[in-house]
């Protein structure tokens, strides 16, 4: 179940199989593990027909915990623009 802006984690019972809503995270919050994300600036790789293409400064948050990468939805469109002229 998802809200708009949020992301609701759905946990499972091990003995009944039984799916029940768990915590309401935060919108900064790692879809993996949960942990808050930190905002960055550095080199990331996109597949661009078929190669893969690397763009130095790109702004990202990444998870601290599990390395997790997420790009907000303007960060994915300035990555995009940046790629196709590689």
């Amino acid at each position: 179940m998802c809200r708009r802006g949020r992301i609701v984690e759905f946990r499972y019972h091990r003995s009944t199989g039984m799916r029940h809503t768990g915590v309401v995270l935060p919108d900064d919050a790692c879809p993996s593990c949960g942990t808050i994300m930190r905002g960055r600036l550095g080199k990331l790789t996109l597949p661009v027909n078929g190669e893969e293409v690397a763009v130095p400064h790109a702004s990202h948050l990444r998870c601290p915990k599990c390395g997790e990468v997420v790009l907000r939805f303007d960060e994915a469109r300035q990555l995009r623009r940046l790629c196709a002229p590689i």
